[in-house]
């Protein structure tokens, strides 16, 4: 049975949820929470799953109407709930797509709202992480200068947006140049495909990073209707 805008409310009051911690827990719009639990519309069918498995995540059991009763919605009995300055939360262990991707759509978002500083960090470490990997498969020969970076640029705009990613897009530039390009340890690059390769590179970096964005931003705004 679909999710009901009584079960949803329901459901945000046993955890002790605001319609924005909800729609950050779901990764969808407030306005979209607000809307459907005042029945001014209804879920998409990937909104409405987005929005139980963030709330199955957290504990809470959908309950579909019998002969007796209508639909509720009850603490699981094998959660392990807790409660941590009077709001509950819980961790319900088993498998499940939706229960999976709330659970992932919960930490990017938290990871999201970490500082500025810490998303540049992250981002170096991601490539840094790539440079390694380059050096423990490929050793210090020149040649194939950004394969592992391009990767780690992608997941990096994914995870911690366009700004970060493009950091990232940079840093790679930087080391496959100076470390995997002849004349090797210097910026400089003087075979002509080295160059075409070099100037390439970059502008690949910045294609994937707005596509991403553009990818991003769609979702987005079809969850929010």
């Amino acid at each position: 049975m679909p999710l009901t805008p009584e079960q949803c409310r329901a459901a945000r009051g046993l955890l002790d949820w605001t319609q924005d911690e909800l729609a950050e827990h779901a990764g969808v719009s407030r306005g979209t929470v607000r809307g459907f639990e005042a029945g001014h519309h209804v879920l998409r069918p990937d909104t409405g799953a987005a929005i139980c498995g963030a709330l199955e995540t957290a504990g809470v059991v959908f309950l579909d109407a019998d002969g007796r009763m209508g639909y509720g919605v009850r603490f699981g009995a094998a959660t392990g709930m807790r409660r941590e300055n009077g709001r509950a939360s819980g961790i319900r262990r088993g498998e499940g797509a939706s229960r999976m991707a709330g659970a992932m759509a919960s930490a990017m978002l938290a990871l999201r709202r970490a500082s500025p500083a810490s998303h540049f960090a992250i981002a170096a470490g991601l490539v840094l992480v790539a440079f390694a990997l380059r050096v423990a498969i490929g050793g210090w020969e020149p040649g194939h200068a950004y394969v592992a970076f391009l990767p780690v640029i992608v997941f990096g705009t994914l995870l911690l947006r366009a700004l970060p990613g493009l950091t990232a897009a940079v840093m790679g530039w930087a080391l496959g140049v100076y470390f995997f390009v002849e004349p090797v340890r210097t910026l400089a690059v003087n075979d002509s495909g080295d160059l075409f390769v070099a100037v390439v590179f970059p502008a690949i970096c910045a294609c994937a990073v707005v596509g991403v964005e553009i990818v991003r931003s769609t979702i987005g705004n079809e969850r929010s209707h």
